[in-house]
């Protein structure tokens, strides 16, 4: 409501002020001219026109118009006046028209509003019933397809349990699980998931799952609604976003219960539907996983490689002629004592915890697992990148693990719970290493976007970003104390960084060919890298030299000290685990690929491993993760000249 304000008016060579609105000043104009005018109601258009440009520089109405709305007012001043001199209410009765009028006008609006939300009440409850009767039979369709699929998967459980002689397995139905479900917290059987397109989100059409349905019948359901098959192909992909509004791809069924968990009673999941994108080659990290051989088999393609690989190369260096000595096969191997085989997809690193009872892996196949260490048993299965996880380290707290993949994602996660803590999003390009600094405050990342980037691990922020290399970093390692970073790089160089400063205080070239792994040994005086050329080096800090070159069977993925800078483990394509004596670099132990003589090897590329203890790690391009013993090794050495 506007307030009113001192205004004027001058007429003649007198000036008039009053208190009023100012968007009613031309109305108080009229009223004025015709009291304080001087000319009563005898005034000429010319002179009511002269006096209201005086007051209205920028005049809205006509001569004629102005002298229209004068004369209004002059009808209704004397009016007034005449109903005065007759006694009348003239004047007073006024206000009290006005006041009828306003209430009569309140009356009718409420009324108005009061039918309207009465229309609007009845439309949104007949809406509602004839959803509830759509629901009634989606749900009744769909529970009797549900009990269709539950008695054939009976009947075939039934026939399978009587080929094998077994006892039949607890069904879900049993009294125990009943009893169980009954335990639980009651939720609503089945969810309304809304299904859009990835080319059109907004367009969405709503279907009603339940809640322990499978992937298959998720996939049917969003076919049905989108005919998905038609747009995208038989393979589909339905992904759905997690909370930092990365895509999760549904890939199987315990993807699917995941998601369909996190979505609370009355509250609507919306999943998107997209075609198959033809997965990209890995470079140097990815192989086709062989076809399952007979071990006769398997150590003949063993022997063919050894064989191929023996070749000498005119670059080697004196360790060359350990690869042709027969005694190799009598160096001190690993005892296997566990093989676990719950990837589904090529294990691309291992780690330990500080403490020995966790270890994590990460995997071609989109998932970190979190292991028990005395069991064996999956602990954790964590999924949230939509790409290949290639990296995965545990932070020195035994609670805290990060993960990177080929998504140009870094996550951090609490390894105990299960839970996703930040996502680490900067890099332009796949991320291909994470690794923790001592104290676990930091995180450095190393990319395909030829940069290394250091993380504060509390709040999941960059604190610094390392740009010097030219081509992708492949690997990354702090030293013991935190303070210096190592980075290696498909440009065949290695750099050493005062990180916190953003200063790089030495680039170490030698190799020729990309450096996958480099690693600090834990004094901080040397450095052991591996490459695609076959090669181990071991650099000296000091004066920044390489000190000794070991040409290994096959390109390494993999090399760290270990036991106190004791030795140095390497693993890479001939699919064995390699250590070496660091006195001297000669071949202490070899633990080799599948063969006849060592069936507990494994049958393809090792891509990393992680000592704790006696307890040594190695993850394959196999699928496979196995525990061993280390070895213990004996003064036996054999020679390099």
């Amino acid at each position: 409501m506007p307030e009113k304000e001192s205004l004027n008016f001058v007429m003649g060579s007198k000036k008039f002020g009053y208190v009023g609105y100012r968007d009613k000043r031309e109305t108080s104009f009229f009223q004025m001219y015709y009291k304080m005018g001087g000319k009563g109601g005898d005034a000429t258009s010319d002179e009511v026109y002269d006096c209201y440009e005086k007051n209205f520089p920028e005049p809205t109405k006509s001569k004629s118009e102005v002298f229209e709305e004068y004369r209004k007012e002059v009808k209704k001043q004397e009016s007034k006046k005449k109903s005065r001199e007759d006694g009348g209410g003239g004047d007073e009765d006024a206000p009290k028209d006005k006041e009828e009028k306003k209430e009569k006008k309140e009356k009718k609006d409420k009324k108005d509003k009061e039918e309207k939300k009465e229309k609007k009440e009845k439309k949104e409850k007949k809406e509602e019933k004839e959803k509830d009767k759509g629901r009634e039979v989606d749900r009744e369709k769909l529970d009797a397809e549900r009990a269709k699929k539950k008695e054939e998967q009976r009947e075939l459980d039934s026939f399978i349990d009587e080929i094998c002689r077994a006892e039949p397995r607890a069904r879900p139905d049993a009294p125990a699980a009943a009893k169980k479900e009954e335990d639980k917290e009651p939720r609503s059987a089945s969810v309304q998931i809304k299904v859009g397109l990835e080319e059109d989100e907004k367009t969405q059409k709503m279907i009603l799952l339940p809640r322990a349905a499978s992937r298959a019948e998720l996939l049917v359901e969003v076919d049905k609604k989108w005919n998905a098959k038609d747009r995208f192909g038989p393979e589909f992909i339905v992904s759905f976003e997690d909370e930092d509004g990365d895509k999760i791809e549904i890939d199987d069924t315990e993807t699917l219960h995941m998601y369909v968990s996190s979505i609370p009673d009355g509250k609507k999941g919306k999943v998107i539907v997209s075609k198959k994108k033809a997965e990209e080659q890995e470079n140097a990290i990815s192989a086709v996983v062989p076809t399952p051989q007979t071990p006769a088999a398997a150590a003949a393609a063993s022997t063919t490689t050894t064989t191929t690989n023996a070749t000498p190369n005119p670059k080697a260096t004196e360790s060359d002629n350990i690869w042709a000595s027969p005694e190799i096969a009598n160096l001190p191997k690993a005892t296997l004592i566990r093989t676990m085989s719950e990837h589904t997809g090529a294990v691309y690193c291992c780690c330990f915890n500080s403490a020995g009872n966790m270890f994590c892996t990460s995997s071609r196949d989109r998932s970190l697992k979190v292991w028990d260490s005395n069991t064996g048993k999956v602990m954790h299965s964590l999924k949230g990148h939509s790409g290949l996880v290639l990296s995965c380290d545990f932070a020195d707290t035994n609670s805290i693990v990060a993960s990177a993949s080929d998504d140009k994602i870094a996550k951090i996660w609490h390894a105990g719970q299960g839970k996703k803590l930040h996502s680490l999003k900067l890099h332009k390009d796949k991320v291909y290493c994470c690794r923790f600094a001592k104290g676990s405050a930091y995180l450095a990342t190393s990319s395909v976007d030829s940069t290394a980037i250091v993380w504060n691990v509390e709040v999941g922020k960059k604190v610094m970003s390392l740009e010097s290399h030219t081509l992708p970093v492949f690997s990354c390692a702090f030293d013991q104390k935190g303070t210096m970073l190592a980075t290696a790089s498909d440009d065949k160089r290695i750099k050493v960084w005062e990180w916190q400063k953003g200063l790089e205080i030495a680039t170490l070239t030698g190799h020729e060919h990309s450096i996958w792994s480099v690693a600090f040994s834990d004094d901080g005086k040397y450095l052991v890298s591996g490459s695609m050329g076959k090669e181990l080096k071991v650099w000296d800090l000091r004066n920044k030299h390489c000190i000794k070159t070991i040409t290994c069977r096959d390109p390494v993925h993999n090399a760290q000290f270990i036991k106190n800078d004791e030795f140095v483990i390497s693993c890479g394509r001939d699919s064995g685990v390699s250590i070496w004596d660091t006195d001297d670099y000669s071949l202490r132990s070899y633990t080799p690929a599948f063969s006849q003589s060592f069936p507990s090897g494994h049958v393809n590329i090792v891509y990393h491993t992680s000592l704790n203890g006696n307890n040594l790690l190695t993850s394959s391009l196999d699928t496979k993760v196995k525990l061993w013993n280390f070895p213990v090794l004996n003064k036996m050495r054999i020679p390099t000249k």
